[in-house]
C-alpha cells in the first residue's frame, strides 16, 4: 500500500506486477493502515491534513503476496545493515544473504505471477536488484 500526494500520480505498479487499484482524495491515513511504508512518509514529513491518493495492490491479502513483501522487506533490511558494517568480511557475508534473497524473490515472484495474474495483465516492474 501506498500514500502519495492527490493527484500526482496516475497510476502504480505493485511489485507482484498488477496494476493497483486506487482510493482518490482521501483525508488521513487509517490507523489500522500503519506500516514500516507509512512511518517512512512521516518521517520525511507527509502531511496528513492534505489529501491524499491511496494506491493498494488487489492481491494485497494473499498468503503469496505477503510473502512477496516479508522478502523484499528482509532484503531492504539487508542492504541498510550492509551499508552500514565497516567490517569488508560481513560486508561478504551479507552480500551472500543479499544474493540469496535476490534468488528467493525472483522466485517466488514467478510463482506468484502464474498462479494468480492473467499473463496480458503482468507488467514488467523493477524487482529487487
Amino acid at each position: 500500500m501506498s500514500y502519495e500526494e492527490a493527484g500526482k500520480v496516475k497510476e502504480k505498479f505493485c511489485i507482484c506486477g498488477a496494476k493497483c487499484e486506487v482510493k482518490r482524495n482521501q483525508q488521513d491515513p487509517p490507523v489500522y493502515g500503519f506500516t514500516a511504508n507509512m512511518s517512512r512518509h512521516y518521517a520525511k514529513g507527509f502531511n496528513t491534513s492534505r489529501l491524499h491518493d491511496y494506491f493498494y495492490c488487489p492481491h494485497r491479502g494473499n498468503h503469496d503476496h505477503r510473502l512477496l513483501n516479508v522478502i523484499r522487506n528482509h532484503f531492504d533490511d539487508l542492504i541498510e545493515e550492509q551499508r552500514k558494517t565497516v567490517s569488508k568480511g560481513v560486508r561478504e557475508l551479507i552480500q551472500r544473504d543479499i544474493d540469496k534473497c535476490r534468488r528467493i524473490f525472483k522466485r517466488e515472484l514467478k510463482s506468484f505471477r502464474e498462479k494468480y495474474l492473467a499473463p496480458d495483465k503482468v507488467v514488467k516492474v523493477r524487482t529487487i536488484s
